[in-house]
This record gives structure tokens, sequence and C-alpha cells, in this order.
């Protein structure tokens, strides 16, 4: 299909950590660490709220690297 606009990117970034911060919620972890790059930042951070949404109980690491943040409201969302 072709390069992603990195909004694109963002977006699918998104639906992707909800997938993944739902099936480590259904897990049940007491601790996960979380990586992500450029957009994937996106993706941990949205997979980190949801786990923690979930199971607060649970102990969520984050580490961007070289996070994607094309506006502040996104940068905001990486802490």
């Amino acid at each position: 299909s072709g390069t992603a606009t990195p909004y694109e990117a963002l977006a699918r970034a998104n639906k992707i950590g909800r997938g993944l911060g739902e099936s480590a919620a259904a897990f049940g972890y007491d601790y996960v660490h979380l990586i992500g790059h450029s957009a994937g930042a996106n993706l941990i951070s949205t997979a980190a709220n949801i786990l923690d949404a979930a199971n607060p109980s649970t102990l969520v690491h984050t580490t961007f690297l070289d996070a994607y943040a094309p506006t502040d409201s996104i940068a905001d969302r990486y802490g």
C-alpha cells in the first residue's frame, strides 16, 4: 500500500497500542516495560494508558527513543 504519512503512522500506532494494552492487561502482569521509537512512542503511550486503566497495580515503565511528536499536545502525552 505505500508509505504512511507521519499522521497515519501515529494513528496506526495508536490502534496497535490499544490492542497491545488490552492484551497485556488480560495477562495480569505485575511489571511491564515498553520501549518505542519514533511513532512507536504513541504506541507505547497508548498501551501504557490502557494497561494502567485496566490494572492500576501493574508497574509500567516506558522508554521513548527519538519520539515523534509533531505537536505540543502529542508531546505532552509522553510525559
